[in-house]
């Protein structure tokens, strides 16, 4: 089956699954990997049990991996980033059907050229994604389309695939433009950097709680919501609505690896 046709918002959709488009980075154990805060690089390694090493040489392969979810690759997160873990697992809160997303991509600009804010000290050199660039791009999109938004950050290439980000070199959000997402009711944002946060803030993670609503100006959560960071979504891939699943392990976490996957669709 090469097509499926789906209903969303009373509107027929023809999906083609038979051309998938992967949006996440490979996860390479002991090779290259994208690194943020310089944490030590995800590992795979024999399991040793008293005299036996588990490894193909000996006959049966049991690897033992170890890798830091939210620092070294793609993966999702929900507000249990922020809020008690054990009551937001991903796996009970990302759905696992098709949802429907629009990819946009935004150049982002210096900070120190815009108006808009950012709740601690910014650089001259820092890059920020602006309320009116997400407005602007979105703007050719039916808003009830985007479940989710998919943001892809110029210039782009395969070195996102394995860039160290040491201090704060990567573009992140003003507070304007993640208020603009957060009240267009959005679930599910999908980055292709390290954070929708400076690297720096203090540890107050203020984008992240305004896109979840449990900032000082709302205490009513969006829980549902989820993050995705460390996306590649490579340049022959057209801005346009797709439909995006996702592929997780079953994860009783609040952050997993994972594998966002976008559809070509049509009306029917």
């Amino acid at each position: 089956m090469n097509n499926l046709t789906i209903n969303y918002n009373n509107i027929d959709y023809c999906i083609d699954v038979s051309s998938p488009l992967e949006i996440s980075i490979p996860y390479n154990f002991n090779g290259n990997q994208p690194n943020f805060y310089n944490v030590p690089p995800g590992t795979k390694e024999p399991l040793k049990f008293g005299e036996s090493i588990f490894d193909n040489k000996n006959g049966c392969n049991v690897p033992i991996f170890k890798f830091n979810i939210h620092c070294t690759g793609t993966h999702t997160e929900t507000i249990g980033h922020i809020l008690d873990e054990k009551n937001f697992y991903i796996n009970k809160i990302l759905p696992l059907n098709f949802l429907s997303s629009v990819l946009i991509t935004i150049n982002p600009v210096c900070h120190s050229k815009t108006i808009e804010s950012y709740h601690v000290e910014t650089t001259n050199d820092d890059l920020v994604i602006t309320s009116s660039q997400v407005k602007d791009a979105i703007s050719k999109f039916d808003i009830n389309l985007i479940e989710a938004l998919i943001i892809r950050t110029t210039p782009n290439d395969s070195s996102k695939m394995y860039r160290k980000y040491v201090g704060n070199v990567h573009p992140f959000f003003t507070n304007e433009a993640m208020r603009l997402i957060s009240s267009l009711n959005i679930s599910h944002i999908i980055i292709d950097t390290p954070s929708v946060d400076r690297a720096d803030d203090g540890g107050v993670l203020l984008n992240h709680k305004i896109f979840w609503c449990i900032d000082k100006d709302n205490n009513s959560p969006k829980s549902l919501r989820t993050i995705t960071e460390f996306a590649f979504i490579d340049n022959s891939i057209q801005d346009d609505h797709y439909f995006i699943q996702f592929l997780l392990p079953n994860f009783n976490n609040h952050v997993s690896p994972s594998r966002p996957i976008l559809y070509r669709c049509n009306n029917v």
